[in-house]
């Protein structure tokens, strides 16, 4: 049981990650602002639609 726990933390955890690096690794590199700004455009859709 206690494996399962460990195993879903370290999924969400990634997963929080991956998230972060997507929003983050377009503004580090400067590449095209109109990118990121889409990107965010895309999650605020996505999060309005739930």
């Amino acid at each position: 049981m206690e494996f399962i726990k460990k195993l879903i933390a370290y999924l969400a955890f990634l997963l929080l990650l991956g998230g972060v690096i997507a929003y983050a690794y377009p503004l580090l590199t400067g590449a095209g602002k109109d990118v990121s700004n889409d990107t965010v455009k895309t999650i605020n859709d996505v999060r309005n639609i739930k």
